[in-house]
């Protein structure tokens, strides 16, 4: 082979790779190079006590990238409490969301949504008041 000529292999490769993002559309360029390398949002949502006693608080902690958006719903059988705030630079986030006299044998779902400019994702706990 002579020096300052590519293989036809490297060749037909490179003209694969700019089809395929022609393929795709004009925004994947766009999107390919707003990602800068960074994993997805990821979401865990865990509560303190899955079976708290009526008339008590739960936490609710949260855990996702630092600086996140986090919000948090809980659906009880006849209302829903919500929360909201920034995680720490750990990105921890930690909600109270009261008991009260919820229904007993009613299982409370927790749903968290957690969020960076346009990027979103969501996690869910839940307790069983007793």
């Amino acid at each position: 082979m002579r020096r300052g000529r590519r293989p036809r292999a490297t060749i037909r490769l490179a003209a694969a790779a700019v089809t395929a993002v022609a393929a795709l559309g004009a925004a994947a360029p766009a999107a390919l190079a707003g990602d800068r390398g960074r994993a997805p949002l990821s979401c865990r949502a865990a509560v303190s006590d899955q079976y708290p006693a009526r008339k008590t608080t739960v936490l609710v902690y949260v855990h996702t990238a630092p600086r996140a958006h986090a919000a948090v719903v809980a659906r009880f059988r006849s209302h829903r409490v919500a929360r909201s705030g920034t995680a720490d630079r750990y990105g921890n986030a930690t909600f109270a969301i009261p008991v009260g006299l919820a229904a007993r044998g009613f299982r409370v779902w927790v749903d968290a949504t957690v969020s960076i400019g346009a990027s979103r994702a969501t996690c869910q706990s839940s307790f069983l008041p007793k």
